[in-house]
Formats: C-alpha cells, sequence, structure tokens
C-alpha cells in the first residue's frame, strides 16, 4: 500500500524525464529538448553514436555495469530497494543503448 501511494504521488507531482524527453528520434530526423537539429548536427551524433558502439572501453563498462546489476537483483539483494535499484541501472544502461543504436 506505501509503495503504491508512493509510485501516484511521485508520478502526479513530480514530472519524471522518459527515454524521450531530452533525445527524440522519429524517422531519421532527431530533436534535441524539442527543436531539431541541423544536418550537421545530426551527422555529428551519428557520428559520436558509431564511435561509442566501437569503443571496447565503453562495451566494457556497459558489461560490468550489468553484471553488478544482476548480482544485485539475484545474490547480494537484502530487500526489495536493492532488486529495485539493480532494475534501474539495466533500464537506463538499456535506454543508452536503444539511443546509441537508434542514432
Amino acid at each position: 500500500m506505501k509503495r503504491k501511494i508512493l509510485q501516484f504521488l511521485l508520478r502526479k507531482l513530480y514530472l519524471a524525464p522518459t527515454d524521450d524527453s531530452f533525445i527524440k528520434i522519429n524517422g531519421g530526423i532527431i530533436t534535441k529538448n524539442g527543436k531539431p537539429l541541423s544536418k550537421a548536427q545530426t551527422d555529428n551524433y551519428k557520428a559520436q553514436a558509431n564511435t561509442l558502439k566501437e569503443m571496447e572501453l565503453f562495451n566494457d563498462l556497459l558489461k560490468q555495469l550489468k553484471y553488478n546489476a544482476t548480482q544485485s537483483i539475484y545474490y547480494k539483494s537484502q530487500n526489495i530497494d536493492d532488486i529495485i535499484f539493480g532494475k534501474v541501472i539495466l533500464y537506463v544502461i538499456e535506454l543508452i543503448e536503444k539511443k546509441i543504436n537508434a542514432i
């Protein structure tokens, strides 16, 4: 009950950003904070996204975060907050990967 009340209050009172709040990709058009990027900016974003995909360190760090989050969820969790924290980390990683791949 406490959790449902907290979720309701957070949903109504705190407008949390969503995955499309800052960078939105729709049919090859990238918008940042609601404003479409120029051709040069879009090309720059695409080049940076490709660079991130190819960076071994970046990919290794994402793998390490996934591993730590999974450990937190399945093995190290002491209470529901530990599980939720691990799931939040996995959600953020998924958002980052989706945005990079979509660009």
